[in-house]
């Protein structure tokens, strides 16, 4: 049977800051203490409702599924909590059930999007300022004082960019 190790590393959220981003499904939290939550989104009545939540510990082995009482709860400015009631499910990595799979995967994509803008290493110097950011292989930035600008991608190809 296919393992979902087969299919996606752990994800892992450290050394990034807390960001929420929005999108039409589905809004993506990095939270203060490394969590990844997801919270899925459908439109009920024209209004926006969060039916589905998954929480990723930032070492990517923890998962915490749950659904918001009533049909689901407003989107706010921060993650939804876990019900009063409690988690309806908790996974490991390696027990997350395969039609959880897709929504880990999302998670994980979310993570690698926050880590290329990233810096890792940030260097300064009298004609530029680069960075090494935090993906894997590392996307690398350098911008010149005089308004050029060259980035090298993990596909090796390099692109400038004089403004």
């Amino acid at each position: 049977s296919r393992k979902i190790e087969d299919v996606v590393k752990p994800l892992n959220s450290l050394r990034l800051r807390p960001t929420r981003q929005k999108t039409k499904n589905a809004v993506a939290n990095i939270l203060a203490n490394g969590e990844v939550c997801l919270e899925f989104v459908k439109t009920k009545h024209g209004a926006e409702k969060v039916t589905d939540v998954m929480r990723i510990s930032g070492d990517g082995q923890r998962i915490v599924v749950y659904h918001p009482g009533g049909g689901g709860c407003k989107v706010t400015k921060s993650a939804t909590p876990i019900p009063e009631g409690g988690a309806d499910a908790f996974y490991s990595f390696s027990s997350l059930p395969e039609k959880l799979w897709k929504k880990y995967i999302y998670a994980a994509r979310f993570i690698d999007l926050v880590k290329a803008k990233t810096p890792k290493i940030t260097l300064y110097t009298s004609k530029a300022k680069s960075y090494l950011m935090e993906n894997s292989p590392p996307d690398f930035e350098t911008y010149f004082y005089s308004g050029v600008k060259i980035t090298c991608a993990p596909d090796r190809s390099v692109k400038f960019i004089d403004v």
